[in-house]
């Protein structure tokens, strides 16, 4: 009994001293032998005391080997029963928070422009503070150039740096430093029924940015692009401005309606439509290197139209010859009737009209087609022809002058007879023209005609 009770204690000082440092010594001093104890208990308490030195050092081995143990930064103690927590981090979720309209035109309206060419007026936004703009293709449509406005009544020249005009959109560049920009969103994340508005220049009406509001109908993709159908208005002149969501990023590119129209206005019940946000995204690196995609369809549709402005102006040249054939008759029979001043009268106003057909027909704009070279050919050969017809009347004018001033009846019947026979020249050369030179040349013409626009 009293030995393990001489240990309790001993253990006690041990584990104390251990902690605060003086282990062995303050050991030592619990443990020793009392000067006055009896032989026996001396002998007990040696034996005793060898145990407890050995048990000291184990124990003092023990405490080494726990001190290196919490001294140490890169080991940690784990309980094998407990199995490790497998942590899994949650992304964040994006809040935006929703703007009022006024919070909304003051962030998207000061990058939003008015768009100038020769041509026509469009809207467009600024999305890079260096003054890069983004528009639709057709609101520049063959211009290398135009006015940009902004709200503030600052004025800039822009150049066309790339246009798609399958896609229908441009990248325009103006001088500037710290411009205002519009901030991009993510079309994908539109979804039917959401608000959105649109800002731009309806009609091609400067000054202040017009702001409209709506939803979105429904979205349409189709292979190279997706569209998003809005009840939000949609004008010309707004193409090319900005379709925004309730937090005040662009979301699509204001493009297009379809309904009925009268003079350019949209009546009744029309459809809108905008190029989604990331479409242009996907596009935007490549228009600002430059590149250049033209529509195939939509240069055959502008031949086409430059083609009918030559053909209207054309047809409208050749009314002179008819009115030319008219007055040379009128000539010719106010001679032979002996009307002579009369006759002179309609040879002068002959000359006339065939001068001014030949300037007209010089100036004529031939449209630059596949067959643009028959149809100079054809418009050369005309004006020929109406040479043929001016020589008959300058001769007709100056056998009547000749006719007037000689005396003898002899003279006249000499000149009328001349007048006849210069008419019948004249006339066969025109014959010969166009049976020979006109009508296959304008055969050719009319057959590349209905081959190219068939």
């Amino acid at each position: 009994m009293q030995r393990g009770f001489i240990q309790i204690p001993i253990l006690i000082a041990i584990i104390v001293a251990a902690i605060l440092g003086g282990g062995a010594y303050v050991a030592y001093e619990v443990a020793k032998p009392s000067q006055n104890a009896s032989p026996k208990t001396l002998e007990t308490d040696q034996a005793t005391s060898t145990q407890v030195t050995s048990e000291i050092e184990k124990l003092k081995q023990e405490v080494s080997d726990l001190r290196k143990l919490s001294s140490s930064k890169t080991q940690t103690i784990e309980s094998p029963s407990v199995p490790k927590k497998q942590v899994v981090e949650t992304p964040p979720i994006k809040k935006g928070v929703a703007l009022s309209n006024a919070e909304i035109i003051k962030r998207v309206k000061p990058a939003t422009v008015f768009i100038e060419t020769s041509l026509g007026s469009g809207s467009g936004m600024i999305f890079d503070s260096s003054g890069y703009i983004l528009t639709n293709a057709h609101v520049v449509g063959k211009s290398s150039s135009a006015t940009i406005k902004l709200s503030d009544g600052k004025s800039y020249k822009a150049s066309v740096v790339g246009k798609d005009e399958i896609i229908d959109l441009a990248v325009l560049k103006i001088d500037g430093t710290n411009l205002p920009i519009v901030s991009f969103g993510n079309s994908d994340d539109i979804r039917q029924g959401d608000d959105v508005f649109t800002l731009g220049y309806p009609f091609g009406i400067g000054g202040d940015v017009s702001f409209k509001e709506g939803t979105v109908s429904r979205k349409v993709s189709g292979a190279d692009q997706t569209y998003i159908e809005t009840s939000a208005d949609i004008h010309p002149g707004n193409s090319g401005g900005p379709l925004v969501n309730k937090y005040g990023e662009v979301v699509g590119v204001n493009t297009m309606a379809y309904g009925e129209s009268i003079g350019g206005v949209s009546v009744g019940e029309t459809i809108k439509f905008a190029i989604s946000i990331n479409t242009a995204k996907n596009l935007i690196p490549e228009l600002k290197s430059g590149k250049m995609v033209i529509d195939p369809a939509a240069v055959k549709q502008d031949e086409y139209t430059d083609f009918n402005n030559f053909k209207s102006d054309f047809l409208a040249i050749l009314q002179a010859d008819i009115s030319g054939i008219d007055l040379l008759g009128d000539a010719e029979t106010q001679y032979v009737s002996g009307s002579y001043f009369s006759a002179n009268s309609k040879a002068l106003e002959a000359i006339a009209v065939y001068d001014s057909a030949i300037k007209q027909l010089q100036k004529l704009s031939i449209p630059n087609i596949p067959f643009s070279t028959t149809i100079s050919e054809l418009v050369q050969m005309y004006i020929k022809k109406f040479g043929y017809s001016k020589t008959l009347a300058t001769y007709s004018q100056y056998i009547y002058e000749a006719w007037i001033a000689s005396g003898s009846e002899s003279s006249k019947l000499d000149y009328t007879l001349s007048i006849q026979a210069e008419r019948t020249k004249v006339m066969n050369e025109s014959t010969n023209f166009y049976n020979n030179q006109f009508e296959p040349k304008f055969k050719e013409y009319t057959d590349k005609v209905n081959a190219y626009f068939k």
